[in-house]
């Protein structure tokens, strides 16, 4: 469905000869994430799993169809916000400085992330229906900005006054999770859009909602 459907959305679109823009959410796990830390939308193509591989073909189709039609794939890095499940890292800590928990079962807390808050993901959907890059039919939703895991729960324990101890645990350890993944945000000045919070803000918001 990633792939496919998508797909077909793009060959009734040329059929019906659409003049709109057609967006795309693709995601930055596309990348080669095991060359770099900081990601442009000009990096290579290098899906790690079936999920990525969907979107990385989608994305190859744009590049393809993009003389035939108004066509931008929008890779978000890591969306967080008010809302979003605990299984989720940032809303999993959250939720346990929320709880006043003594300790928290975590995988690797010291690669950087590149983490947005939810209301400027939005804010970036808006503009690229009005503006996009003038040479790239692909464009990173991100901070532009690495941070680890353990600076969150040292930003959190400022914010809250509450200490957590840290159980390193190996079922939550991924393959993805020996790299730092950061979005380059070039693209993003060049359409004039500036993000409106930083990480602070954004860990008030969830941790008061």
């Amino acid at each position: 469905n990633n792939a496919f459907s998508i797909v077909r959305i793009l060959e009734l679109l040329k059929e019906i000869n659409y003049q709109g823009r057609f967006i795309n959410t693709s995601s930055s796990l596309v990348y080669n994430t095991s060359n770099n830390k900081v990601y442009s939308e000009n990096n290579a193509l290098k899906p790690r799993h079936h999920y990525s591989c969907a979107k990385a073909m989608v994305d190859n189709m744009f590049s393809i169809m993009n003389n035939e039609l108004d066509l931008l794939s929008v890779r978000p890095f890591n969306c967080i916000g008010v809302g979003q499940s605990s299984r989720y890292v940032v809303p999993k800590i959250i939720k346990h400085f929320k709880n006043k928990n003594s300790h928290i079962e975590l995988g690797s807390i010291d690669n950087k992330r590149d983490f947005t808050d939810a209301r400027d993901i939005a804010a970036m959907y808006e503009i690229v229906c009005f503006r996009r890059p003038d040479n790239s039919n692909a464009i990173n939703f991100c901070s532009g900005e690495g941070t680890s895991v353990r600076e969150i729960l040292n930003k959190m324990e400022e914010l809250t006054g509450h200490n957590i101890k840290v159980e390193n645990s190996s079922s939550l350890l991924r393959s993805l999770d020996d790299y730092d993944s950061v979005g380059d945000i070039t693209y993003l000045k060049e359409i004039g859009f500036s993000k409106k919070y930083n990480l602070s803000d954004t860990l008030l918001w969830m941790l008061n909602n």
